[in-house]
């Protein structure tokens, strides 16, 4: 059965100390929701700020003076905490949308999700084809909905090289399957990074995104109430953003500190919730198996990685012949999650656009023949050069129109 034309929007934007890709946000929304034909007046924009510790004055002042309502929660409770501050303040909707501060939307992107959460009665939930830049020159990965499954194949990978290989290779179909996709298809997860739902499937909903989560796992958990309720979630890969990705907690946001401490708070959460005491009881000896293994065992990749050297700039180099392929982009020699494009010929180069939004750090990069995915090699180069940031990016709205 289809369902009824979404026309009124409620949009919510939470921040933490990223006051400038909120605001940048904000105005690439209101430029496509413009461009999709619809009232401005039927777009609210929530923003709520999540006990910022850094001044967020000059961009939360600009965002309500260019019509966003800014919402100050009393502490930093997390992702789920912030959007259930919005939901608890929102105007009537017919769509809601959960977003990251470190969205940009492209041309074409809210036309092309609201039409695909509104062609199906069946569809809860939508998401985007997501790029880490604006030039679309590398694309993020599809996430796995987590298990207990996932998360032991994930620790093998990382404790033992040759099942690294099995399992990269297994992520690099799906993801090139993804990332291949020219119409809409099902997904057992969406990113809660960018998701739309219809406003009578999240009403429904007791909890939207549960604010005992207080980071990560909360799109997981929503991915799966959605689902057993029936509900279809579906990425429409017409639908384009650009997700910075982790500006608000920086790179490595599992490694260290609080972040690390709300990980592990939700993981556990998560798992309890969905597996069981059991499943929870695996994961921690699991993770007990892990530690024990020690930093030397883990990460190790499975083959010769060549080095690239420093770079402040793209790094170049070449395959042995040209060809179609696939190339890889991650942060680990095991490829667990590996942003990705495609190419053709004999030279190799990191998208600029993409590397420019690169924290600094090693990067790992893996070469794939296109059609068969047989692996052609592995690099490696460390980028010197600082991220850009959306302060230094003013005119990035214009181009990416």
């Amino acid at each position: 059965m289809s369902a009824a034309r979404l026309e009124r929007l409620s949009a919510w934007i939470v921040n933490y100390q990223s006051g400038a890709y909120a605001l940048r946000c904000a105005r690439s929304l209101r430029r496509e929701w413009a461009a999709a034909g619809r009232a401005d007046g039927a777009l609210e924009i929530l923003v709520v700020d999540n006990a910022s510790p850094d001044d967020q004055t000059t961009w939360l002042a600009a965002l309500q003076a260019e019509g966003a309502r800014v919402l100050h929660a009393g502490r930093n409770g997390g992702y789920a905490a912030g959007i259930e501050l919005a939901r608890a303040r929102a105007s009537a909707s017919d769509a809601v949308a959960l977003l990251n501060p470190d969205l940009l939307f492209l041309p074409g992107s809210v036309a092309a999700l609201l039409a695909a959460l509104g062609r199906e009665r069946d569809v809860g939930a939508v998401g985007p084809r997501t790029w880490l830049d604006e030039q679309r020159g590398l694309q993020l990965p599809p996430i796995p909905l987590p298990a207990p499954r996932e998360h032991a194949l994930d620790a093998l990978a990382e404790l033992c090289p040759a099942r690294a290989r099995g399992r990269a290779d297994a992520r690099a179909r799906r993801a090139v399957a993804a990332w291949s996709a020219r119409g809409p298809f099902e997904t057992e997860m969406l990113s809660g990074a960018c998701v739309f739902l219809r406003r009578a499937v999240a009403d429904a909903l007791p909890r939207l995104l549960d604010p005992r989560y207080p980071l990560y796992f909360e799109d997981a958990d929503l991915s799966r109430r959605l689902r057993a309720r029936g509900l279809r979630l579906v990425l429409e890969p017409r639908a384009e953003v650009a997700h910075h990705w982790s500006r608000s907690v920086g790179p490595g946001a599992g490694a260290s500190g609080d972040p690390a401490r709300r990980y592990g708070v939700s993981r556990a959460l998560y798992l309890a919730q969905h597996f069981g005491q059991l499943g929870l009881a695996r994961d921690r000896r699991l993770a007990q198996l892990f530690v024990r293994a020690g930093p030397a065992r883990r990460g190790r990749a499975w083959r010769e990685v060549h080095e690239l050297g420093e770079h402040a700039t793209a790094p170049r180099w070449r395959l042995e012949a040209p060809c179609e392929h696939v190339l890889q982009v991650a942060l680990s020699p095991t490829f667990g999650l590996a942003a990705g494009c495609f190419g053709a010929g004999q030279e190799l180069a990191l998208p600029a656009g993409a590397w420019r939004w690169m924290h600094p750090g090693r990067l790992y990069l893996r070469v794939l023949e296109r059609e068969s995915l047989a692996e052609l090699g592995v690099w490696s180069a460390t980028k010197t050069s600082a991220a850009r940031d959306a302060e230094d990016a003013p005119d990035a709205d214009r181009r990416a129109a």
